[in-house]
């Protein structure tokens, strides 16, 4: 624990409230807004949404719905780079990711969410970053005063303490939201 003190701090997690996510992902090109709005709603890390394949899908017809089971091989952005915890992911959709994923259906044959022909690399691009850097510049307009820092300089990683953040507020208990 010691040692850890000695370590860079890195930056708080800013999850985002309602009024912010409408401001920024407005600013988004839709591509990324699609992505951006799947990820606030399943709580899914940048790299299961960019690389996210139709083989994963599983339908559940009597709720009219479909959930996704990430492989424990899943490797993230490079085949080596493994993930977080290597077990089987099981991504529960609400409504708005359904509606999401939905949207998404024949644009590609492997990609959910493809983008030129292939799976995105990352969302942290700069378009994110100009979208983030306008919204901030939007939310002063709106409001009379300057955007707090942690949506200036909003992170995608972010979006899923956002998710986190509104389960706990929907009273969701914190076994299942870990699980989540």
């Amino acid at each position: 624990m010691i040692e850890m003190l000695s370590e860079k701090n890195s930056r708080q997690p800013y999850p985002i409230g309602w009024d912010e996510q409408d401001v920024f992902f407005h600013e988004l090109p839709a591509h990324l807004r699609r992505m951006a709005l799947y990820k606030v709603n399943t709580g899914c890390r940048e790299q299961e949404v960019c690389k996210l394949r139709w083989e994963w899908e599983i339908p559940v017809p009597t709720l009219r719905t479909s959930v996704f089971l990430l492989p424990s091989d899943f490797g993230g952005r490079f085949d080596d780079s493994g993930v977080k915890n290597p077990q089987e992911r099981l991504v529960i959709l609400n409504r708005v990711a359904l509606t999401v994923i939905e949207g998404q259906r024949g644009q590609h044959p492997e990609w959910v969410f493809p983008y030129d022909g292939d799976a995105r690399h990352r969302m942290n691009d700069s378009a994110w970053r100009k979208a983030r850097k306008r919204s901030a510049e939007k939310w002063e307009k709106i409001h009379g005063q300057p955007a707090h820092e942690g949506f200036k300089r909003l992170r995608v990683h972010d979006l899923k303490h956002t998710f986190g953040r509104r389960l706990r507020a929907a009273d969701v208990p914190h076994e299942d939201r870990q699980v989540l």
